[in-house]
């Protein structure tokens, strides 16, 4: 298990990009 640079890391942008702010860090 390799420390990568993933999005999945980040549990709160994710969500506010699944969030009714729609596609915001897309």
């Amino acid at each position: 298990y390799r420390r990568q640079p993933s999005p999945r890391v980040d549990p709160t942008p994710k969500i506010l990009v699944e969030g009714p702010h729609g596609s915001k860090d897309a």
